[in-house]
This record gives structure tokens, sequence and C-alpha cells, in this order.
């Protein structure tokens, strides 16, 4: 599993949680977004400007990338410990589901 090109592949239930977003409407997109950086910002995570903005440089052809908050959201996200990611990517999962 080491040798995934994405960095949320390597956990089966954030990968599940980054594909729902993806076929959710903008809208629910960036609502779930601001749910992951407020969890992520409650266990301390935080991230650079310049993290941001070499993501947006290097990588705008990603689907997140389109919409600023998504793309900080996952960012967040990347910078979380396995466990956290796992937890918040729970959530956002039961959010969606119930949509």
């Amino acid at each position: 599993m080491d040798n995934q090109k994405r960095w949320y592949d390597k956990n089966e239930t954030v990968s599940y949680m980054v594909t729902l977003m993806e076929k959710s409407e903008e809208k629910l997109q960036v609502e779930c977004a601001k749910l992951i950086i407020e969890k992520a910002k409650e266990y301390g995570v935080k991230i650079a400007d310049n993290q941001l903005e070499e993501s947006v440089k290097s990588f705008f052809r990603r689907w997140y990338d389109k919409n600023k908050v998504v793309q900080e959201s996952f960012e967040y996200l990347k910078n979380c410990s396995f466990d956290v990611q796992k937890g918040i990517a729970y959530s956002i999962i039961e959010k969606l589901q119930e949509m």
C-alpha cells in the first residue's frame, strides 16, 4: 500500500470519504470542508501558508483544488495523524449519508 499515488488511499475510510465528497454538490463539499477544518483544528493541526500556496501551484488539476475551502480542508486532513484522519472521515461520511 505504500506505493499508492494519492495520500488518502493509505486509509480506506478516508479514501471512501473523498469519493463521497467528490460526488456531492459543491455546496455540500464546502460544508464538509468547513467541518474537516474545524475538527482538524480541534486536534491542534495547523498548515503553513506556504503549504497551501505550493499545493495550488503544483496540483491545480485535482477536483478538490477548484474550491479554496475544500482544498484547504484536504491540506488539514493530510496533516492529521492516521487515527485523526479516520475519525474525521467517519464524521464526514455520516454527514454525507444523511443527505
